[in-house]
């Protein structure tokens, strides 16, 4: 079941891309049509970053969590020099490493 929320997340990672695309208009590109701070994605990233360590992720998935928190710490720096765009990649990113903590940290503990 594990597996299949990680994918779930690359699908919706998939179709948020493709919405900015479309938002930003196909001949724009991602570049410059960043206007709002990735409130939303920052609070993902730092719910999925507790949930990891619920499960003891510092333990069993060190690495994992230890790259989700780092990307969790540049989201932050570039979300207050403004550049919102980058914020919102690692956040999503630090998202995606904390899931992988997660699922980890549960699969190791089964073991």
């Amino acid at each position: 079941m594990s597996a299949h929320i990680f994918h779930s997340s690359k699908a919706l990672f998939r179709i948020c891309i493709l919405a900015a695309l479309v938002g930003c208009g196909l001949g724009a590109g991602l570049s410059g049509c960043t206007t709002t701070a990735p409130v939303q994605e920052m609070s993902n990233a730092r719910q999925t970053i507790a949930a990891a360590i619920e499960v003891k992720a510092e333990v069993y998935s060190p690495q994992h969590l230890e790259t989700a928190e780092k990307l969790m710490d540049q989201a932050t720096e570039a979300l207050e020099t403004g550049d919102y765009s980058q914020a919102r990649e690692y956040a999503v990113s630090a998202q995606q490493y904390a899931i992988k903590a997660r699922q980890q940290a549960i699969s190791r503990q089964k073991q």
